[in-house]
């Protein structure tokens, strides 16, 4: 399982290129299937059958849990999509984090997905700025885990989800302004720097490179670094061309 994902700079352009919501779905699945992931879904946390308009939902689990979940009305109890909802740190349907939030209910809900298949996965919320709840959330053999695969995955869905957000014709208000040192710091980390050689380069403490990236996170309302450089690229504070001057 896995496989070397492109850039960020590479994703971004890949994804703006896609000019249908087939399209991104297609590229989303496609990569998906390189990395291992058989099922996945990008979506808002609504019925995957009674889609709202504008609303977000690219999966292709399988047809017979999707109407199984659609006629049962499980997204008013979906333990993935409430947890999801919550918070914006990923999580593994089999860590601790997530088994221990679940009812009675919901983990005869998860049962059921598992007898579909879905037997054990990971999922990334998905908070657009408009305040809309979604996730990308990937299935899985029970042990058949690969961080590197997750990690990946999440940058690929990231962009598939703006993308099919876009084309979708919904507006999202702009992320606030980052400095021009702010911007240094995220450029060198999208080129894959890591904080000791960014302090170096900058001539700063290691220290304060890990607090500019503390404040770029509060700012974006964001829960990892990857989070960040998607919401910088998507608002042109960083290109691979160089910095964006105030």
């Amino acid at each position: 399982m896995g496989v070397n994902t492109p850039d960020f700079w590479t994703l971004n352009q890949t994804f703006e290129s896609a000019g249908t919501l087939n399209d991104v779905q297609r590229l989303l699945f496609r990569d998906a299937a390189h990395l291992g992931f058989s099922y996945i879904a990008c979506c808002n946390h609504v019925d995957p059958i009674k889609t709202p308009s504008r609303a977000v939902m690219m999966t292709n689990y399988p047809t017979a849990w999707v109407n199984h979940f659609s006629e049962r009305q499980y997204v008013e109890i979906c333990p993935v999509m409430r947890l999801a909802s919550r918070q914006l740190t990923p999580f593994l349907w089999s860590g601790d984090q997530f088994l221990s939030t679940l009812d009675r209910t919901q983990r005869r809900v998860m049962g059921e997905g598992s007898e579909f298949g879905l037997e054990d996965g990971a999922t990334f919320p998905m908070h657009d700025r408009r305040g809309v709840h979604g996730s990308c959330s990937v299935a899985f053999e029970r042990g058949a885990r690969d961080p590197s695969a997750l990690n990946q995955i999440q940058r690929l869905a990231l962009f598939a989800y703006e993308r099919a957000v876009q084309l979708g014709g919904a507006n999202e208000p702009d992320p606030p302004r980052l400095s021009y040192r702010e911007r240094q710091c995220l450029r060198f980390a999208a080129d894959g720097c890591k904080d000791f050689a960014i302090a170096q380069t900058l001539g700063i403490a290691e220290g304060t490179v890990h607090n500019i990236f503390r404040n770029i996170l509060r700012k974006y309302h964001a829960a990892t670094r990857t989070q960040a450089l998607f919401i910088a690229i998507k608002a042109g504070e960083i290109s691979p061309d160089g910095f964006i001057n105030e």
